[in-house]
């Protein structure tokens, strides 16, 4: 248990190194002093051997239990560190963890969060705390206009203006009055959401015309109010979450912990807590190490920008050529095939 806690330490701090950009820019965006801490909540899956169910219990598949880690972790962008990190098993879904930011977040702080963690009693606990938050709003929320008290047809009002920035009451039994702000997004953006969503397996949900023509905005809930924070703001901030995301994606896409972990030893859930703290230190040393250093030089010699995904892609399938190319050789190969394709519009 002490190992697995030193090694959560080492993790911290190598994760800090990762996110300093996130840091810089949420700073530039609010300025010093406007909260005490932002708060980014995110969480990620991790498929780990079938033995380890008994500990980390996942989905049922062709009649075998399935092994999946869940991390939870809360990030603060202002103080450049992680203020939780926390293993479960697959069942404890972020609906369930919602109320977690209420044991973490003090009065001054701005916690950001997906839909994942969508639960307005939380909402309204957070608030009467002083904490403020951004947070996607979930379809089928029900808004209703402060003054009239009449229900307001939110996707009839885009259809006429194509934007959306009020203060409403929302939720039909215990209302709370909260600022919604509807953005338009490009086109292409919007038809990834569509297509995403008419590909879900799961077809009790049936979703609607107006369910995909709402797919088309990105639809906040805020506790700020437009002299707090701009609209601009609030997307920016909110897209500050893209880093975090992006170090969950490289930790489960391209350096897969299921084949690196024993399969046919008996492991206690602490030597397996840390062998995977172990792993995910190498894969952050290895993004810290090798990415920012190839992401600069490319810049300098190229004038293009490695993608952080399809490097760690590459060193997964090619692990080999690190060991035995020469390094100009290594990094030629690297800029051929990592770097993100040339667009006007990216």
């Amino acid at each position: 248990d002490r190992l697995t806690r030193f090694l959560m330490s080492v993790m911290f701090d190598v994760l800090s190194e990762h996110t300093r950009t996130a840091h810089r820019q949420a700073t530039g965006l609010v300025g010093p002093g406007r909260y005490a801490r932002i708060l980014v909540q995110d969480s990620t899956v991790i498929g780990l051997p079938d033995a380890l169910s008994q500990f980390f219990p996942g989905s049922v598949s062709r009649g075998k239990k399935k092994a999946l880690l869940k991390i939870q972790a809360v990030y603060d962008l202002l103080g450049d560190r992680f203020v939780h990190f926390g293993l479960t098993p697959y069942t404890d879904n972020d609906q369930s963890r919602s109320k977690d930011i209420l044991s973490i977040a003090s009065k001054g702080d701005m916690v950001i969060r997906d839909l994942g963690y969508f639960a307005m009693y939380c909402f309204a606990q957070m608030m009467s705390r002083g904490v403020c938050f951004i947070s996607r709003m979930r379809s089928g929320v029900i808004l209703f206009d402060p003054v009239t008290g009449k229900e307001s047809d939110l996707l009839r009002i885009l259809r006429r203006t194509g934007h959306f920035d009020q203060k409403v009451l929302v939720g039909r039994d215990q209302r709370t009055e909260l600022r919604v702000v509807a953005v338009k997004l490009p086109e292409g953006q919007a038809e990834q959401r569509i297509r995403k969503a008419r590909q879900d397996r799961d077809k009790r949900l049936n979703h609607s015309k107006e369910y995909y023509e709402l797919l088309g905005y990105s639809v906040y809930m805020t506790s700020e109010s437009a002299d707090e924070l701009s609209v601009k703001q609030i997307v920016a901030l909110y897209g500050c979450r893209w880093r975090i995301e992006t170090i969950f994606k490289c930790w489960k896409s391209h350096f897969n912990l299921q084949k690196v972990m024993p399969q046919n030893v008996s492991l206690t859930k602490e030597r397996a807590e840390a062998i995977i703290y172990m792993m995910l230190i190498f894969i952050l040393l290895f993004q810290v190490n090798v990415y920012d250093q190839v992401l600069r030089q490319a810049q300098a010699d190229t004038d293009r920008v490695v993608s952080l995904v399809k490097l760690c892609q590459y060193v997964a399938q090619n692990i080999w050529l690190f060991l035995t190319t020469d390094h100009q050789e290594l990094i030629k190969g690297i800029f051929y095939y990592c770097c993100y394709d040339r667009r006007r519009n990216r």
